[in-house]
């Protein structure tokens, strides 16, 4: 059900003044459900609690972050039609772009869920890359990631 409000840990915030409401593409009007923005301190709080959680969930296991993604995929799926529905309102897209959307982010959570429950993966950071697939370096990466997992061959040096 979706409520308008603020995530801010555990519980459910709305201080602030402002009321948004999005849009329907194709009508050009408002639609019904509002969301509050939220203030400074919601935002600030959430930030602070976010921190907190992170410095516990990092010594997490990859068998219980593969549990909680394994969690967030059928929390997906269980908002059902619900989910579709405001997808289709807002996108202005068709129900089966909606579906297929929705079918990807499962698989890609479900995916890394199996990956991290092993605790057999690597990140590596490019410096400069931004939020990229690490350009040519990246691709070799995970060539070698590829090799190695699934034709349990050693790479060869690259030198």
């Amino acid at each position: 059900m979706i409520l308008g409000k603020n995530y801010i840990g555990d519980k459910l915030g709305a201080q602030g003044n402002v009321v948004l409401k999005t849009i329907d593409p194709k009508l050009n009007i408002e639609n019904s459900i509002s969301f509050i923005e939220a203030t400074i301190s919601e935002v600030d709080e959430a930030v602070q609690l976010a921190s907190k959680a992170f410095k516990e969930y990092r010594k997490v296991s990859g068998e219980k972050r593969a549990i909680f993604l394994n969690a967030i995929a059928d929390e997906i799926l269980a908002l059902d039609q619900e989910l579709i529905d405001v997808y289709t309102l807002e996108s202005g897209l068709s129900e089966g772009i909606a579906i297929g959307e929705r079918g990807r982010t499962v698989f890609q959570l479900l995916s890394f869920a199996e990956l991290v429950s092993n605790e057999d993966f690597e990140l590596v950071p490019v410096s400069g890359m931004g939020h990229s697939a690490g350009g040519n370096y990246g691709k070799r990466k995970r060539k070698d990631f590829f090799v190695k997992h699934l034709l349990k061959v050693t790479h060869p040096s690259w030198g």
